[in-house]
């Protein structure tokens, strides 16, 4: 029995220092996995997933439970450090200011990510806010702007912000900056349909694809 354990032990010091030995760049990976490792508990339980800032290397969640519940934060893809926008008491306490009222409860809102990515546009009983994710500071939304309709009322808005398309029945809505509505009409030719979207996307208008209303 003895002989045994001897040989075990000394088949396991052999084999441990191959076992440690890793490829280049797999450690590292293992790390910026283990960074991250809490990022599904810190989303799990919010109604709405996180998005990616503009800059592609920030993503800003909804905490919903723990210590911080009732906020949004910025977590860093690459080390997973997280940084909060505003301290949820003070995200309440503004948006009770905005809104006259005395204490409020805010639970996994509705949010999307402004074009440029610096702020938050939440929703809160039906009246739209922006969060300024650098600074903290909130204010009502424009209800006016492209991007808070876009957000109230669905829809594409175009990558220059300049035109909001939305779909109703057999037409495409075409809304610019200037509040000129123009509708685009289906065709039972796929061609003629290509081509609107194609103009919608482009941020300008074909002969024949844009009428007035």
């Amino acid at each position: 029995m003895l002989r045994a354990w001897a040989l075990a032990a000394m088949l396991l010091s052999t084999a441990a220092p191959a076992a440690a030995q890793a490829p280049p760049g797999v450690v590292d990976r293992f790390r910026e996995m283990d960074a991250l490792r809490h990022a599904p508990d810190l989303v799990r339980d919010a109604r709405h997933a996180p998005q990616w800032r503009a800059s592609g290397d920030e993503l800003v969640s909804w905490i919903e439970v723990g210590a911080n519940a009732g906020t949004f934060e910025v977590i860093s893809s690459g080390t997973g450090a997280r940084r909060l926008v505003i301290a949820p008491d003070q995200l309440a306490e503004r948006l009770a200011r905005l809104l006259g009222e005395g204490a409020i409860e805010l639970s996994s809102p509705r949010f999307s990510l402004t074009r440029d990515g610096r702020a938050v546009l939440l929703d809160h009983e039906g009246r739209t806010f922006r969060l300024q994710l650098d600074s903290g500071a909130l204010e009502a939304a424009d209800a006016s702007a492209l991007e808070t309709r876009a957000f109230v009322e669905g829809g594409a808005l175009s990558p220059d912000g300049r035109i909001l398309a939305s779909e109703d029945g057999d037409t495409i809505r075409v809304t610019t900056r200037a509040g000129d509505p123009k509708v685009i009409a289906r065709s039972s030719r796929g061609e003629h349909l290509a081509a609107g979207r194609a103009a919608v996307v482009a941020g300008r208008s074909t002969p024949g694809c844009l009428a007035g209303r």
